[in-house]
């Protein structure tokens, strides 16, 4: 469990989203892609997993 709270907690590469307010990217998306869903997110965090073939194969369903 400690792994998996230093995973979370560590500290990463730092990536700029977009600079658009909220209001500003809902505009942008019901313009350019009318009709989609979408999804507003703040403060997530992308984990890059890399595993073997073998455990590809593991994790398939």
């Amino acid at each position: 469990m400690s792994g998996l709270i230093d995973l979370l907690a560590g500290k990463g590469n730092s990536l700029i989203g977009s600079v658009l307010s909220d209001a500003e990217a809902v505009s942008f998306v019901e313009a350019h892609f009318p009709g989609k869903a979408y999804c507003l997110v703040a403060d997530w965090t992308v984990i890059d997993v890399s595993v073997s073939d073998e455990q590809t194969k593991m994790l398939a369903p």
